[in-house]
């Protein structure tokens, strides 16, 4: 569709089917990963939205695990059994998007965003620690050391 590679351009926000057509880009390309590197899944820009974060614990991992399996169709495998190393998770708070990686060898989660400033995690009005609890929610069964 226009609209959303018209989000392209300087100055303007970027459309979030453009940032999950990008997830799924990045998930094909892996197929080509070279042997020995990390395996990484990267996933769309809906895996929780803004009105997710008001849902109950058990409300946000329903609504996590379909989307996560949503995005496991387009990959190789198509499930998460201890296969990846990394993951990417897009977020969004009010108008603007950032970043979360979960280094699942390292159990470490970092921020990645492009607001310059030295805030804190009240900066996104919780949803950070709530997107943690439920991947680690997630994981759990299948990785209980990694989500603890």
């Amino acid at each position: 569709m226009r609209g959303p590679f018209e989000s392209m351009m300087p100055g303007v926000t970027v459309h979030v089917n453009v940032i999950s057509a990008w997830a799924a880009l990045l998930n094909h390309e892996e197929k080509k990963r070279r042997m020995g590197t990390a395996p990484r899944l990267f996933c769309n820009a809906g895996m929780l939205l803004e009105k997710n974060f008001a849902l109950s614990e058990d409300g946000r991992l329903a609504e996590f695990t379909n989307n996560m399996n949503a995005v496991l169709d387009s990959t190789e495998p198509k499930v998460f059994k201890g296969n990846f190393e990394m993951v990417f998770i897009p977020m969004l708070t009010g108008q603007h998007y950032y970043l979360l990686f979960f280094n699942l060898r390292t159990r470490d989660v970092f921020i990645t965003n492009n607001i310059e400033g030295a805030a804190g995690l009240e900066r996104y009005q919780g949803n950070v620690e709530k997107m943690i609890s439920t991947f680690c929610r997630y994981l759990r069964p299948m990785h209980p050391k990694i989500a603890a």
